[in-house]
């Protein structure tokens, strides 16, 4: 987990908001990837909500877009509704 309810007091809060902003919206697959090492990061979570801030609900960009043209770094291992899990195997 990079950012939730027991992370938000931590000293380097602002790096992991940066860091999940730069996931979620870049396709430069080795910055990417460098955080998601850094972070221990494993799943990926999409959803509408990620969608629309980040994509403006395309879904031809950022992480998606290297989930899905990144052959065997990632999978997609749950989708239900508008909820998409997506499993990072490492670079």
């Amino acid at each position: 987990v990079i950012l939730s309810e027991q992370t938000l007091y931590i000293s380097d809060t602002f790096a992991r908001t940066k860091a999940i902003d730069t996931i979620y919206s870049s396709v430069t697959f080795r910055d990417v990837t460098d955080l998601l090492d850094k972070y221990n990061v494993r799943y990926i979570w999409v959803d509408d909500r990620v969608r629309n801030i980040y994509w403006q609900g395309r879904s031809d960009r950022g992480f998606l877009f290297l989930a899905t043209y990144s052959s065997g770094h990632f999978s997609l291992v749950f989708e239900k509704q508008d909820v998409q899990i997506w499993e990072y195997h490492g670079a």
